[in-house]
């Protein structure tokens, strides 16, 4: 019970926050319908997720963003006092099941949390103006995917869906990275963790590793310039 009122503020802090971010500064976009239900078909379309198919191009690099850390938050273990690695590595690869995992009042509290950054989608949403494919590559339970690609699955705005608990299979593991080198020649890769970035990078993918505070859009660029050459990376 400790856990989930931890977990339940937590998910108040957040809204506290989204509140006073200013309207063209970074903002989460709330996963809840007002109600406080997780029924997300409910939920009113965000102008980042509604926009019209672009025209994409084969040639450009495919850019794969990873979920946690990057194009959302929190992650699992802010709401897990005790985070048990083990069966963390288990759960992301679908070897076992939520329920194996942590208790209900925990899940449901994570689900309520879970929220996409408005500033990272615009700029998924540009570079899919300017032709270039998206991945979403993730180290991310199977059971809570649905709350993602149900906001943003039918929109446009990700070509690729790779999930390590779909796959079977986790970043650094060079197998992940396999399945995207299978979707095009040249790939970028957005990630937090900067051991996937150097795994990534071993496996022949240019990595852009995103560093809290940052510019990445800035240093997002200067990695596709680079795509197809060798050379710096940031």
């Amino acid at each position: 019970m400790r856990m989930f009122i931890r977990a339940c503020a937590f998910g108040h802090l957040l809204a506290a926050r989204r509140a006073t971010v200013p309207a063209d500064g970074p903002g989460l976009v709330d996963l809840r319908p007002a109600s406080g239900s997780l029924d997300v078909n409910v939920l009113k379309p965000d102008p980042f997720l509604t926009m019209s198919e672009p025209t994409s191009s084969s040639a450009l690099p495919l850019v794969a963003f990873d979920l946690i850390g990057v194009l959302a938050e929190p992650s699992w273990r802010e709401l897990d006092g005790a985070p048990d690695r083990d069966r963390w590595h288990r759960l992301r690869v679908g070897a076992i099941d939520e329920d194996d995992f942590w208790d209900p009042a925990t899940a449901a509290a994570y689900r309520a949390c879970l929220r996409l950054r408005t500033d990272r989608l615009a700029l998924v949403s540009r570079l899919r103006a300017r032709g270039h494919r998206i991945a979403l590559a993730t180290n991310f339970a199977r059971a809570w995917l649905p709350l993602v690609r149900d906001q943003i699955g039918d929109s446009g705005l990700v070509d690729h869906w790779l999930c390590s608990g779909e796959l079977g299979v986790a970043k650094p593991d060079p197998r992940f990275w396999a399945h995207l080198r299978g979707l095009a020649s040249d790939v970028v890769v957005i990630d937090d963790q900067r051991g996937n970035i150097d795994a990534a990078r071993a496996a022949g993918l240019i990595g852009v590793w995103a560093l809290p505070g940052a510019d990445l859009e800035a240093r997002l660029d200067a990695a596709l310039l680079t795509a197809g050459a060798s050379g710096p990376q940031p």
